[in-house]
């Protein structure tokens, strides 16, 4: 073998026979320059630097220790690597309770966010959820090996998308109940509101009369003091009084349909569980 400066081989080199399967090991721990250390065991292999472990691997997978960051890091998702697309919320029905008339709400409820640090990273305050909880709503966002429990947590985001557009929903149909319950309101308001009284022209024509009234009392001849109806008891203007008459009739009639619009808009009203 050969190795450069900077290298360093602990134990010996020699053939191994691991799990059945001849191998070569070079001795238990590859050093390389004065701060990385690959450790190879039958099973795992670990890389270190600085004394820490920050790479795990092993025959089912591996594992990263500390902080990684990556550039562009990317899920494959391709339509035809995949089989059995169901829409989600079918799946989540299926694993809600049989009484739930809302199952993305229900999840939702479910999921408990919390804040934590890991036991071996105290100071590293994290945000996030603890799997045993999510199990019970979401168990197939859990995995399971011998260190314990871990969470996918990038299929929470298929979750909170589907809430997002179930709520979007309901707040559409809502504004388009309001809208049209608002369109009511004005309709309401404009059949409710008082008619306008004699125009000006009906105005001006009135002392036109009563003057020529007065004529015709003057070549008449002079009439008993009082009218008709002062004289039998009544009120002035009444039944013979044609604008007042009409007056009258146009009053009754606003209070009535007043009435009935009062009582269209209590309906309405409690319909949509508003007190005024």
């Amino acid at each position: 073998a050969h190795f450069q400066a900077g290298m360093r081989v602990d134990g010996a080199l020699l053939a191994d026979d691991c799990m059945g399967l001849k191998t070569m090991q070079i001795g238990s721990a590859l050093s390389i320059g004065p701060s990385a250390v690959l450790r190879g065991q039958c099973a795992q292999l670990q890389v270190e630097l600085d004394g820490q472990k920050r790479m795990s691997i092993e025959g089912a997978g591996g594992s990263l220790h500390g902080m990684w960051s990556a550039d562009t890091p990317v899920s494959t998702s391709d339509r035809r690597l995949k089989a059995q697309i169901t829409p989600l919320f079918r799946s989540l029905a299926k694993g809600s309770p049989s009484n739930s008339a809302d199952p993305v709400g229900w999840v939702l409820r479910e999921l408990r966010p919390v804040s934590f640090v890991f036991r071996d990273r105290a100071q590293d305050v994290r945000f996030g959820f603890v799997a045993q909880e999510v199990e019970q709503a979401l168990p197939n966002l859990v995995r399971r090996d011998e260190k314990g429990r871990s969470l996918l947590y990038q299929d929470i985001i298929a979750v909170l998308a589907l809430a997002s557009r179930e709520h979007q929903d309901r707040l559409d149909k809502q504004d388009a109940e309001l809208a049209q319950l608002r369109a009511t309101v004005q309709h309401l308001n404009a059949v409710v509101q008082p008619t306008p009284g004699p125009s000006e022209a009906d105005s001006a024509a009135e002392p036109a009369q009563a003057g020529a009234t007065r004529d015709e009392l003057g070549t008449a001849g002079r009439r008993p003091r009082g009218s008709a109806a002062e004289r039998e008891g009544r009120r002035p203007g009444s039944e013979e009084d044609p604008v007042v008459r009409r007056l009258v009739d146009q009053v009754e009639r606003q209070a009535g349909e007043i009435a009935e619009l009062r009582e269209v808009l209590r309906k309405v009203v409690q319909h949509v569980g508003v007190v005024v």
